[in-house]
């Protein structure tokens, strides 16, 4: 057997979720724009279809587009309910913060243990709060040990 390679193509399922992402979008912009049954039919008459469903993934990010030009703003992140509290994960980040600018080169020290451990490029990005956790304890080990 071969390898298969998909070296710049999507694969099936990065596909398919990028198009219920749009999909997502499309129904969202027309609820946050109020759109009336009627107004929404004759947008998706520009691409001659009756239901965003039948339009490709490039189709679908025109139409998510020019619903942006109508006064459309996508918010990005998930539901709140499938996030951990934003309370305790704020709290946690501005301890961390305020740890670290006690530390020699706290600031850089941080950046790198947030992409190490939180997988994200920055403090802010990282919502788990066991992961801000393990971050604090670390900090404060950092700060007995001295420079």
């Amino acid at each position: 057997m071969g390898l298969r390679t998909t070296i710049g193509k999507k694969s099936p399922n990065m596909f398919q979720i990028e198009r219920r992402g749009l999909l997502a979008k499309v129904h969202i912009a027309k609820k946050q724009l109020a759109l009336t049954d009627g107004e929404y039919r004759a947008a998706l008459s520009r691409w001659g279809v009756a239901s965003a469903g039948a339009l490709s993934v490039s189709e679908l990010s025109e139409l998510v587009a020019y619903f942006e030009q109508l006064g459309f703003v996508p918010k990005r992140g998930g539901s709140k309910a499938a996030q951990p509290s934003n309370r305790q994960a704020e709290a946690l980040r501005a301890r961390i913060r305020a740890e670290f600018t006690e530390i020699d080169n706290g600031e850089k020290r941080l950046d790198g243990l947030v992409k190490k451990m939180c997988r994200v490029d920055r403090l802010e990005w990282c919502h788990n709060p066991a992961k801000l956790k393990q971050l604090l304890r670390i900090a404060k080990t950092i700060k007995e040990e001295g420079p």
